[in-house]
């Protein structure tokens, strides 16, 4: 008996005191002084050593990590946020924003992009305009393809001619699952074998549903991705609870993270392995429309929630990356918010 109580014990003990894996976290933020332009920032997964990477008269958002962390992608908007037609184009730079690139230009937009698991290639959502800039459309009537980028020598082809959005491929890079139509599907790199991974929600009439930003456990057994519930309002639909959940691949069955309700949930990732991930949310409430997300890192065994930022405005699209922070110090300087703002 005394055994078993010992084994117990150390079995906490390292399921408790053990570290997080040593990473650094990539995310867009906004200060409300500077108006309704993201920048890109970049900082340790403990929320020190923030750094600014970009400082341009343009919208970046959903910075993601190659797999060795040297490089990030990012989405820009070539024009101002409501100007129509909408352009926006992918570009690639260093991990500390020097050797900036674009990647894609198109009449439209060009978003999500995320790293295939060999690092080689770029996928992303392309919503193209025609001459009279409406939105072209597949003969399924379908808006967008998802299409891949070789990074090497600037090739770009559809890899599947339909709308998928917050697509992210598995560690093993056989299967991708993504969001489409407000739920999520798993499906082959050619397109096929699609299936819905959940049963649509029974919710009451004036009531609907969004499941987003699915993403896969660095083992490949699991799927994070964020539920929220809107209510119809005067103005159109307005959220009133999100919440994250853990769908284990193997049953089928979701497993819901006790994250405060009322929060608004913007984004997850895994950070590092199956127990921890960062997320982006503002804690004041769903109904309060300030928009102060900060980042947090959640464990899941200890269910302890860590609040890695304090800043002002918003923060969005976290994306972890194993190893630690290396930002040359010539161009760029350890930045903090109130320095920002100056």
């Amino acid at each position: 008996m005394q055994s078993k109580y010992f084994l117990f014990s150390l079995y906490c003990v390292m399921v408790f005191l053990v570290p997080p894996v040593e990473g650094k976290i990539v995310f867009s933020g906004k200060i409300p002084e500077e108006g309704i332009l993201l920048d890109i920032y970049v900082m340790d997964d403990d929320g020190s050593n923030l750094q600014k990477l970009t400082d341009t008269p343009q919208h970046e958002s959903r910075p993601v990590w190659s797999p060795d962390g040297k490089h990030i992608a990012f989405s820009r908007h070539m024009t101002p946020i409501g100007v129509w037609p909408e352009l926006e184009h992918i570009f690639l730079m260093d991990a500390d924003g020097g050797h900036e690139r674009q990647l894609t230009e198109v009449n439209g937009t060009d978003f999500y992009p995320i790293f295939l698991p060999d690092g080689k290639f770029l996928s992303f959502l392309r919503h193209e305009r025609n001459q009279h800039g409406e939105i072209k459309k597949n003969q399924d009537g379908d808006i967008g393809a998802l299409h891949t980028i070789n990074l090497e020598n600037g090739d770009t082809e559809i890899l599947i001619d339909a709308n998928v959005h917050n697509p992210d491929w598995s560690p093993d890079g056989r299967t991708i699952v993504f969001g489409r139509g407000g739920d999520i599907y798993t499906m082959t790199p050619t397109g096929n074998d699609v299936n819905r991974l959940l049963p649509r929600l029974a919710v009451a009439v004036g009531t609907a549903w969004h499941r987003t930003d699915p993403t896969w456990s660095p083992d490949g057994r699991s799927i994070l991705y964020i539920e929220t519930i809107y209510t119809r309002d005067f103005g159109g639909f307005v959220a009133i609870s999100s919440t994250v959940y853990l769908y284990d691949v193997a049953s089928r069955g979701p497993t819901r993270v006790p994250i405060p309700k009322g929060w608004r949930i913007q984004s997850v990732d895994w950070m590092g392995d199956d127990k921890t991930f960062a997320f982006a949310a503002d804690e004041v409430g769903i109904k309060n429309q300030t928009q102060n997300y900060n980042i947090y890192r959640y464990h899941i065994p200890s269910k302890t929630r860590t609040q890695l930022t304090h800043l002002p405005g918003a923060n969005y699209s976290v994306d972890w990356v194993r190893g630690p922070l290396e930002i040359s110090q010539e161009n760029k300087k350890v930045t903090q918010w109130g320095e920002v703002k100056k």
